[in-house]
């Protein structure tokens, strides 16, 4: 199951693969149809600004616009350095979850209630060693269902 947000995704990413085949091996084809065709649906897909104080609430808002029921799958990277988030969206995409954002010694209670709200079986952890301490580990195994 795919949510709106991912499904708009996909929609762009088909109508850009389209645009780049056409250009490419369809000498053909007038890449201006392309173009206009990427152009129209960006204009039909409905745009949702999400928002929040912080890094933690605005992933939060993220996760319950995309997911409004369980999820069977979390993802967890650290919200004081963004690379580990970046890198683990193709992860997210792929098990359909949600990235949510930790700190590395507590889990910011909307955060916490989130997990709780989608109540996943799995729960990937990314970043080095160290980036989300053992405590915190422990206590996404216990929110795990």
């Amino acid at each position: 199951m795919l949510g709106k947000g991912n499904l708009a995704k996909l929609a762009i990413f088909l109508c850009l693969l389209l645009l780049v085949f056409s250009l490419f091996f369809l000498d053909f084809l007038e890449s201006s149809i392309a173009v206009t065709s990427a152009a129209t649906l960006a204009q039909t897909l409905p745009v949702i600004q999400m928002s929040g104080s912080n890094q933690y609430e605005r992933a939060v808002a993220v996760s319950k616009q995309g997911w409004k029921g369980a999820a069977f799958n979390v993802v967890i990277a650290t919200g004081e350095n963004y690379p580990d988030a970046l890198a683990g969206a193709p992860l997210a995409i792929a098990y359909n979850a949600p990235i949510l954002l930790t700190k590395r010694d507590e889990i910011p209670k909307i955060v916490k209630d989130e997990i709780i709200r989608l109540s996943p079986d799995r729960i990937f952890i990314l970043g080095q060693w160290g980036v989300v301490s053992e405590k915190v580990e422990e206590e996404l195994k216990k929110l795990c269902s």
